[in-house]
């Protein structure tokens, strides 16, 4: 599991004509969806035999620890459309997601929020299936940027050739396969159907 903060173990020293001190902790930005909140304790202990410590004039008051919590502010990303239809002369298709976490969830993300998403496109088994380069060209990955909170949904594009060759409608599968930054929770993936704008091609011969 990885670590949400870098535990510390020293001593704490408050240089004289003073009454106070810090110590920091390093907490760790990772890219994990987690608990909206996780938390740690900081505690004020007495070594024994260290001086002055081992006082009696040196004792812990009340409190003595400090109760810290980490709010997690990592995407689940998902796509909106499972079923998108274009026209091959469209040009582009626009693929939505979402920053997504559970419905109960009171996480914000911090803005903007910038992603990288690993994608995939397969034919769908069973029916015409379009060929990369020939019906489509598309990226292995999407740059997606959210820049506020009033949304949470961005978009990507890949592109559609518009050739000139009568074909049925063609079908292909886009999928999100992995994120740099957060996590994958599904629906994952979106059927896209291109249909043909050539119509049937009626050829004849003068003699």
């Amino acid at each position: 599991m990885p670590e949400d903060y870098i535990k510390i173990d020293e001593i704490l020293e408050i240089s004289a004509g003073l009454t106070s001190a810090s110590v920091t902790v390093v907490v760790v930005d990772d890219k994990d969806v987690e608990a909206d909140i996780e938390s740690f304790q900081l505690i004020l202990v007495k070594e024994p035999g260290m001086e002055p410590m081992d006082s009696p004039d040196c004792i812990l008051g009340d409190p003595s620890l400090t109760h810290i919590m980490i709010k997690d502010d990592d995407c689940c990303w998902r796509v909106d459309d499972e079923e998108l239809t274009t026209i091959e002369s469209d040009g582009k298709v626009d693929i939505s997601v979402t920053c997504a976490r559970d419905p109960d969830s009171t996480v914000v993300p911090v803005y903007p929020v910038i992603a990288s998403l690993g994608i995939r496109a397969t034919g769908v088994t069973g029916q015409p299936q379009a060929t990369l380069s020939q019906d489509y060209s598309l990226s292995s990955a999407a740059n997606i940027t959210i820049n506020s909170a009033t949304s949470t949904t961005s978009t990507w594009s890949f592109t559609t050739k518009d050739d000139a060759i009568a074909e049925p409608t063609e079908y292909l599968d886009v999928s999100l396969i992995f994120a740099y930054d957060g996590e994958l929770c599904g629906p994952l993936t979106t059927r896209v159907a291109i249909e043909d704008n050539d119509g049937e091609k009626i050829f004849s011969e003068v003699f």
